[in-house]
C-alpha cells in the first residue's frame, strides 16, 4: 500500500506546485482597465449593472485618493478647487451606486483593490509638492477620467436601469469637461501635452507635440511565476527521497 500512497502524494504535490501561481494570481491580482472593459462589453441587463457599479465605485475611490492629496501638496488654487470638486462629486456617486447595488440587486461593493499602475501613481504623487505635484496630478488624472468616460459610454446599450443611464450621461459630460480643462492647464502652465511631452510652436503659430523617440515594450518574461513551482518541486523531491531512504532502512 505504500507505493500507491507515495504516488498519490507525488501527484498531488506536483499539481499544487504548478497550479499555485495561477491560482494565487487569479485571487490577488486586480484586473487591468482593458480587462475590466472587455468583461463589461460581454454583459447586459442586471449583470452589467452590478459589474459596472462595482467597477466604477473602485475607480472613483482611486480618483478620490489621488484628489485627496491636493490640499496639502498642490500649488495652484485651480488644482485644489478641481480636486475638491472631484472628491465631492465622486463620493456622492459612490453613495448612489452603493445604495442601488443594495436596493436593486442585494449586492455590496467589491473590496478596494487598486490597479497596480494606479497605486504606483498615487505613491508617486505623495512624494511631490508644488508645481511638480500639479503637473503630475493633471497628467495622471486625465487618463483616469478618460477611462471612466469610456466605461460610461457602454451604459446606453447594456444597462437595465434608467437611473444608471442618467448617471452615465453625467459622468461622460462632467469628466469630459474636466479633461478639457486639465488639458488646457497643462498646455498653458507647463507647455506640455497630456503625456507630459513638450509642445513646440510651428512657423504658422500652431502648437504641436515635439517628436519623441519610439519606445519598445518588452513582454513579461514570467520568471517570477516559475519560482514557486520549482521551489515546491524541490521540496517534493526532498520529501520523496526521504521516504525512499526511510523505507530502505526499515
Amino acid at each position: 500500500m505504500k507505493k500507491p500512497r507515495l504516488t498519490m502524494l507525488f501527484t498531488a504535490l506536483l499539481l499544487v506546485a504548478f497550479a499555485s501561481p495561477d491560482l494565487v494570481a487569479a485571487q490577488t491580482m486586480p484586473m487591468t482597465m482593458n480587462e475590466q472593459m472587455d468583461k463589461l462589453r460581454g454583459l447586459n441587463g442586471r449583470d452589467f449593472d452590478v459589474q459596472f457599479m462595482k467597477d466604477m465605485i473602485g475607480h472613483h475611490q482611486s480618483a478620490i485618493e489621488m484628489a485627496s492629496l491636493a490640499p496639502a501638496n498642490a500649488n495652484r488654487q485651480e488644482v485644489k478647487d478641481l480636486a475638491a470638486s472631484i472628491v465631492a462629486d465622486q463620493q456622492r456617486e459612490i453613495g448612489e451606486m452603493t445604495g442601488w447595488l443594495r436596493n436593486w440587486y442585494n449586492e455590496q461593493p467589491a473590496g478596494m483593490m487598486m490597479m497596480t499602475d494606479m497605486q504606483a501613481k498615487v505613491d508617486r504623487l505623495k512624494t511631490l509638492r508644488g508645481d511638480e505635484f500639479d503637473r503630475q496630478f493633471l497628467i495622471d488624472m486625465i487618463p483616469h477620467h478618460q477611462d471612466a468616460v469610456d466605461m460610461a459610454k457602454l451604459i446606453p446599450e447594456r444597462a437595465a436601469r434608467a437611473e444608471l443611464k442618467t448617471l452615465g450621461q453625467n459622468i461622460t459630460s462632467s469628466q469630459s469637461r474636466e479633461i478639457d480643462q486639465m488639458t488646457g492647464w497643462l498646455n498653458q502652465w507647463y507647455n506640455v501635452n497630456t503625456q507630459g511631452q513638450p509642445l513646440v510652436s510651428s512657423a504658422a503659430g500652431t502648437t504641436n507635440v515635439a517628436p519623441t523617440s519610439p519606445t519598445t515594450t518588452l513582454p513579461p518574461t514570467g520568471n517570477a511565476n516559475l519560482i514557486l513551482p520549482f521551489a515546491l518541486l524541490l521540496a517534493l523531491l526532498a520529501l520523496v527521497t526521504g521516504l525512499v531512504l526511510r523505507r530502505r532502512t526499515a
